[in-house]
């Protein structure tokens, strides 16, 4: 989606105020997809917090979401080893050491095992739901407390944080905007 200022634009489209343009019109544009992601749900829709509704349909499998995460690093390690790949310091330090154990991959796991990744757990059919009627809102700029403590209550069990309601709203934008990541996933498994 192009917006009219940079269309309208009459200088140099290398110059800085021409990247700064288009850059303010990006950062609007994630903005106004915050912002819509962040609407009013019917009150009937508070069902997710009810401690007595029992969750067991899951949309996805572990496995299958596993498949889905497996090309990302699990940890500080992968990533380390990914990029002394493709620079290829890990075919030198190989090739230096005469092919032997050089303790790369104990360092790896140890990296690992210090600075994880937290990859999410599969959405129950209910949170998808939720989400789906969350996402799906009519009023864009407002979000009740019945709704907050639901996307936090799906956020905190699917990544495994302790987060308790806020009043601060770039919090709320980042947990909307990770639990936009993870719906989306099912989205794109859906259309294929």
């Amino acid at each position: 989606m192009t917006d009219q200022r940079l269309k309208d634009f009459k200088g140099d489209k290398r110059s800085k105020e021409y990247k700064a343009l288009k850059e303010l019109v990006a950062s609007e544009q994630v903005n106004a997809k915050t912002i819509n992601a962040v609407t009013d749900i019917q009150t009937e829709d508070d069902s997710i917090l009810s401690p007595s509704v029992e969750i067991t349909t899951e949309v996805k499998t572990q496995e299958e979401l596993t498949e889905i995460h497996s090309n990302q690093s699990s940890g500080v390690g992968d990533t380390v080893e990914k990029v002394l790949e493709k620079t290829g310091v890990k075919k030198l330090v190989k090739w230096l050491s005469g092919g032997e154990d050089c303790g790369c991959d104990e360092r790896k796991e140890k990296l690992n095992k210090m600075f994880p990744y937290r990859k999410p757990l599969c959405l129950t059919e209910q949170e998808h739901e939720y989400l789906s009627r969350f996402f799906g809102r009519q009023n864009q700029f407002e979000v009740t407390q019945s709704q907050q403590l639901g996307i936090l209550k799906i956020y905190n069990r699917v990544l495994r944080h302790d987060r308790q309601p806020s009043n601060c709203p770039s919090c709320l934008r980042q947990i909307v905007a990770d639990l936009t990541n993870i719906y989306d996933t099912y989205q794109d498994d859906e259309k294929a």
